[in-house]
């Protein structure tokens, strides 16, 4: 799997990403990182998404995964149209739980030695692809669960990189609020990569292909 990690929006890689889908510019929306919006705002969300991605050359249409909670054949068939998903922020923990419900994470699984199906997103979208979802509570509330959402927290998160993606990297950023805690510190025993607004992350495999981030953040936490 091919994967494209911004801090924010297209982030400045956008040549990157348009490489990795080739001629087959179709992506899947999955917007449910904001489905603790009202439906009014969620509309708008998804408009400006579209729109973004059609600045691109990219045709993206929505697949919402509460539409696919307890059928992920069917979801899975849904999918299988694209050759990318499009997954921009929100909330990690109300993304994570869609991803659980719908099966979405399990097709991602079965999709991670695929060469060709691309993975991209911002802040949110490619936080929940870290090995564990703890220390983002520190900016994420983990208890929003708007119906039909299960209202259980699941910490795990996907695992699909090594490290912890960690967007808004900078003066105030998400960064910076983990560093006068100990919750990141503490919880997340392993690696993590901080990216500033406009920086994005082009991965194959965990493999970076091109990084425009702080590199000296990618560590080895004690």
């Amino acid at each position: 799997m091919l994967f494209y990690l911004s801090s924010e929006g297209l982030g400045d890689s956008v040549d990157k990403l348009l490489g990795m889908l080739g001629r087959n510019r179709r992506a899947a929306i999955i917007l449910n990182a904001k489905d603790y919006k009202t439906a009014d705002e969620r509309a708008k969300k998804l408009e400006k998404e579209t729109e973004l991605l059609e600045s691109i050359g990219v045709c993206g249409n929505e697949v919402d995964l509460r539409d696919y909670f307890g059928n992920p054949t069917a979801l899975e068939n849904a999918i299988s149209s694209y050759n990318a998903v499009w997954v921009p922020g929100g909330n990690v923990f109300l993304l994570r739980r869609a991803f659980a419900a719908s099966g979405l994470d399990r097709i991602l699984e079965k999709k991670a030695g695929d060469p060709f199906f691309v993975y991209a997103g911002y802040s949110a979208g490619c936080c929940v692809l870290s090995p564990t979802l703890e220390g983002y509570e520190i900016t994420d509330p983990p208890h929003v669960a708007p119906s039909p959402y299960n209202p259980d927290v699941i910490w795990k998160g996907l695992g699909l990189v090594p490290f912890q993606f960690v967007p808004h990297n900078g003066h105030g950023g998400m960064m910076a609020k983990m560093r006068n805690t100990d919750g990141f510190y503490g919880k997340n025993r392993g690696r993590y990569w901080a990216v500033a607004d406009g920086g994005a992350l082009a991965l194959f495999g965990g493999k970076a292909l091109h990084a425009y981030a702080d590199r000296e953040n990618f560590v080895a936490l004690a």
